[in-house]
């Protein structure tokens, strides 16, 4: 699993800016209200308000590497304190009508009008009914817009803009997540977390995972973050439920069950080499050993004969007579006694 990282503001960080962006890092869309919304707000179209997200408390957001930082690819997540102190520094500074597109095209005529954290004791503000199946956490920070840019208005509308997306400075820590350092596959077991009673698994990298009932398609999967629940990443990871099975979860952005599929140690095994094919492997190679030895030994002693016999002379020339005939210039001759 990749690391994840607390953004807070400290170190003179600060949120300046918010954006409308086609698809917002948090996976939290808005709602434009109108005369039809069923929603706790609701407003004449002619008002051009929105409603949106502009911190989901605990939400795990993917970000590549950041070579200067030393940083490897990674989640980021604010947590409910830091959004509270964002909150404050950003009404503070007066940076309700800094807005932009997309993080690029700063924009005239969109300005906040309403802004407030969920669950926050003083106000004890709840979460809009349209927000109900974004499974927002308590501190996560709403707020509304007015949108006066009628080019910006139509946008919205049409859903060329879908949520909200803040930009700032922050600072990077670095969070534990809890793990299985022995890698144990075992069976789950109910497990007391907090007030509330969840199983408890682990996945095949090693990290411990938190659900409250069945594991199947609609179940929330959380990891603890520094003692902290917080929803698992999103994407594909595989639970151990015992030691021959495993199951694949795909989970979205709220760390929401997608898909399950169960997995047996047998089909886990069908893309690796087995312990029986590694061994006949190596026996075949082995062996083809053997017979590259004996060819190598059979021509040794051959070279070996042949040097012999060279030593005893076998292969050396005969004397010469002295009356046997000679060639000389193609013509024979015999050479007289005297």
């Amino acid at each position: 699993m990749l690391p994840i990282y607390d953004l807070t503001i400290e170190d003179n960080g600060e949120v300046n800016f918010n954006s409308l962006v086609d698809s917002p890092a948090h996976g939290k869309g808005f709602v434009a209200f109108n005369n039809d919304s069923k929603v706790k707000y609701q407003f004449d179209d002619e008002k051009r308000m929105v409603t949106g997200v502009m911190i989901s408390a605990n939400t795990l957001i993917y970000r590549g590497a950041i070579p200067k930082m030393n940083i490897p690819e990674h989640y980021v997540k604010f947590s409910p304190q830091t959004i509270e102190q964002i909150v404050v520094d950003f009404h503070k500074k007066g940076y309700g009508a800094n807005m932009n597109t997309n993080h690029s095209q700063v924009i005239d005529g969109v300005f906040m009008v309403e802004s407030y954290i969920v669950g926050d004791k003083a106000y004890n503000a709840g979460i809009p009914s349209a927000f109900q199946k974004q499974n927002l956490e308590a501190g996560t920070w709403i707020a509304t817009y007015k949108v006066d840019n009628p080019e910006v208005w139509d946008k919205v509308k049409s859903g060329e803009f879908y949520g909200f997306s803040i930009e700032g400075l922050f600072t990077h820590k670095e969070v534990k997540i809890k793990t299985n350092t022995q890698m144990k596959k075992r069976n789950l077991f109910g497990l007391i977390f907090g007030a509330e009673k969840f199983a408890e698994a682990t996945t095949v990298d090693g990290v411990v995972v938190f659900y409250d009932g069945e594991l199947a398609e609609g179940t929330q999967v959380f990891v603890e973050a520094d003692g902290e629940r917080i929803p698992a990443p999103e994407g594909e990871h595989q639970i151990a439920t015992s030691d021959t099975t495993s199951v694949v979860v795909m989970l979205d952005a709220q760390g929401i069950v997608t898909s399950i599929e169960e997995v047996t140690a047998e089909e886990e095994m069908t893309d690796a080499v087995t312990v029986e094919e590694v061994t006949e492997l190596m026996s075949k190679f082995s062996n083809q050993i053997k017979d590259a030895l004996k060819g190598m030994s059979k021509e040794i002693t051959s070279l070996s004969s042949k040097l012999r016999e060279l030593e005893t002379g076998k292969f050396q020339a005969a004397p010469r007579k002295t009356n046997e005939p000679t060639k000389v210039g193609g013509w024979k001759s015999l050479i007289a006694k005297h």
